[in-house]
């Protein structure tokens, strides 16, 4: 913890925007003011939150994440009481206002600040979103058609293609390779973020820089966005062949290669899938047969009994 003691005005019960949050998003609120460093920047972990402030009711990841974004909003064009942002892949938060706050001797920074180098803020990553197609564009192979020349012909762009490229421009040059890089960060962040929901016990080790977070990283390069990753991450879990198997269920396994990521694409998005059979059909194919065989082996031997007992002529040679 911070170690000072925080500065709360009575007035802050008159507040009209104080006084419609949530009974979690007021928790916490006030939590952070303890838990902030000198200059009213803290974790927006929902886990470390959760350990911090609600140890003894443990709220649900999707609770304290609706409440972070309750207070970033609670203001509306105004903003929030908090402002949320990111750096190298990591949540945090500044609480807006924290000037009112009387901090003699500050001490040493505990967390990066919203102006710091790399910090990305929710709205900055709300219009990255917008581009994140045009970094990374759809590499895989056209599908072939009866129509050979159709892809020669120019295709007039779309709305959102259009708007896709305005905010492509808007970005200065001299950022572009940082802002490029945030992208991708936040793009695989939520990718992780939805696989650890599907998996809570897996995925733990997954940060930048690990190889499971590079794997994710390579898919994305190859064109499939994060609808794609998520399809693929539903896919895996619901195909017959790795149920109840966790090795058949890990970041290695599913984003292993392009081909892995269509087949578990194609069951998540409920299309038929080629090639090899759900595990219970092969399971019943094999019963099937094994029955047969045992079927026959008792004729064999209720003929060779009878044969003995002259119940049945011998069989000539």
């Amino acid at each position: 913890m911070a170690g000072r003691i925080r500065t709360i005005k009575p007035e802050l019960l008159e507040d009209t925007h104080a006084a419609r949050l949530s009974h979690i998003a007021w928790r916490l609120w006030v939590s952070a003011l303890v838990l902030a460093d000198d200059y009213g920047n803290f974790r927006a972990e929902p886990e470390w939150l959760n350990g911090q402030i609600f140890w003894g009711s443990r709220e649900s990841r999707e609770s304290l994440a609706n409440a972070l974004e309750e207070l970033a909003t609670c203001k509306g064009d105004l903003g929030g009481m908090v402002e949320l942002y990111t750096v190298s892949g990591q949540e945090y938060a500044h609480i807006s206002g924290w000037h009112h706050q009387k901090v003699d001797h500050p001490g040493k920074e505990r967390c990066p600040g919203p102006k710091s180098d790399g910090a990305v803020s929710r709205e900055s990553r709300e219009s990255l979103a917008k581009v994140s197609r045009v970094l990374a564009p759809d590499l895989r192979p056209v599908p072939p058609t009866s129509t050979s020349d159709q892809y020669l012909r120019p295709v007039p762009p779309t709305s959102n293609e259009t708007e896709e490229k305005k905010t492509e421009e808007l970005l200065a040059p001299s950022s572009q390779k940082t802002l490029t890089a945030a992208v991708l960060t936040e793009v695989v962040r939520d990718v992780v973020r939805y696989y650890r929901q599907v998996h809570p016990r897996m995925g733990r080790q997954l940060k930048p820089g690990h190889k499971d977070w590079k794997l994710i990283e390579a898919r994305i390069a190859e064109g499939y966005s994060a609808d794609d990753l998520k399809a693929a991450i539903d896919g895996n879990a619901r195909d017959e062949w790795h149920l109840n198997t966790p090795q058949g269920h890990t970041v290695e396994y599913v984003f292993r290669n392009a081909t892995k990521v269509e087949g578990f694409i194609a069951i998540g998005r409920g299309e038929a899938r080629t090639g090899a059979q759900p595990r219970s059909a092969v399971r019943a194919v094999a019963e099937k047969s094994i029955m047969e065989a045992r079927d026959y082996d008792q004729r064999k031997l209720r003929e060779a009994h009878d044969q003995t007992q002259g119940l049945l002529p011998a069989k000539s040679s």
